[in-house]
């Protein structure tokens, strides 16, 4: 069995293999309206520290991405678990 990386954001946790996307509150940030990105979901496959204590880069495999055209590594205060209410 592998060991998981359980990351706290917020209220929520992400961790290794959860379904994620994007947080309202970072599309709006850099207004993201249209396009794939708003629309991605994808799921963890790596969580990495990343800078100052607390924060991880996390590694994301996304569903739809034929064309490369979203980021695969992104911070994970940036995403939200998929069916989990988002907290502003």
């Amino acid at each position: 069995m592998s060991a998981r990386t359980v990351v706290r954001v917020k209220r929520s946790a992400i961790a290794t293999g959860d379904r994620v996307r994007y947080s309202a509150k970072f599309l709006r940030s850099v207004g993201l309206f249209t396009g794939p990105i708003p629309f991605a979901i994808g799921t963890v496959e790596n969580l990495a520290p990343f800078g100052s204590p607390g924060r991880y880069l996390a590694t994301v495999k996304w569903d739809n991405d034929a064309n490369g055209e979203l980021p695969s590594r992104i911070l994970s205060v940036n995403l939200v678990c998929v069916g989990r209410p988002e907290a502003d």
